[in-house]
């Protein structure tokens, strides 16, 4: 859990090669966040997932803070000892639904299980500030489409202070220090812009670059490659 690294089985045939790593820092109620994983790392985490080893940090630019006697909502992410919060840039809902979503991958840390999760949770849940917090129905379905995943224990993880706290600082001390936008993509450990390049080329041409051999990544190069002759 400490880096979030998680590794996934193959889904088509390529050359036994590094998997390149892709890091990926979200905030679970960021609307730019939503766009990437559910328009772009979803769908071509399926058809890359012999290619990719991803990691996924639900944290983003959150903050852990000292009380210091401050007034804190009560829906406040806090330490079981009370002395410190956190704060998030969506408001208390999003700590909340981060909380959820890492728990999801704490417990099935294999992309292919947690990714679906939180794919759906992003279509589901209203994006943008919230101090209320979100009902954990909305979790349970996103979870319960996978009926081998047992909510009973993402709840337990969820509802416990002292794995919750744990898991919010290991987020934090995960969460690269120069990160001041989300989603915060890394390729090899190269920052990718979302903005200006196209993710799936990216990936697969830092992954031939480095030896292996990918069918799809064939396919991906042949029509990037196309594209910007014609």
């Amino acid at each position: 859990l400490a880096t979030f690294i998680q590794f996934a089985s193959s889904s088509s045939p390529s050359k036994s090669s590094a998997k390149v790593h892709v890091l990926v820092c979200i905030e679970a109620l960021c609307i730019d966040s939503k766009h990437f994983v559910t328009e772009t790392l979803a769908p071509d985490y399926r058809s890359l997932r012999d290619v990719i080893d991803l990691s996924v940090i639900p944290f983003g630019k959150a903050v852990v803070k000292e009380k210091r006697h401050l007034p804190v909502s009560e829906f406040a992410t806090k330490s079981p000892d009370g002395e410190y919060y956190l704060s998030c840039q969506h408001g208390d809902a999003e700590c909340d639904a981060n909380t959820w979503e890492q728990c999801v991958i704490q417990i099935y840390p294999d992309p292919k299980d947690y990714l679906p999760v939180l794919n759906c949770a992003f279509k589901t849940i209203p994006m943008g500030y919230s101090d209320y917090l979100y009902s954990a129905a909305f979790f349970e379905k996103c979870a319960m489409q996978n009926e081998l995943l047992k909510f009973d224990l993402i709840q337990a993880c969820h509802d416990g202070s002292r794995i919750v706290w744990d898991l919010q600082t290991r987020a934090d001390e995960s969460t690269p220090l120069e990160l001041n936008h989300v989603p915060w993509i890394e390729i090899n450990g190269v920052r990718f812009d979302v903005g200006k390049e196209i993710f799936s080329v990216a990936v697969c041409e830092e992954f031939i670059q480095n030896g292996g051999e990918s069918s799809e990544c064939d396919r991906i190069l042949y029509n990037a490659k196309s594209l910007t002759e014609s």
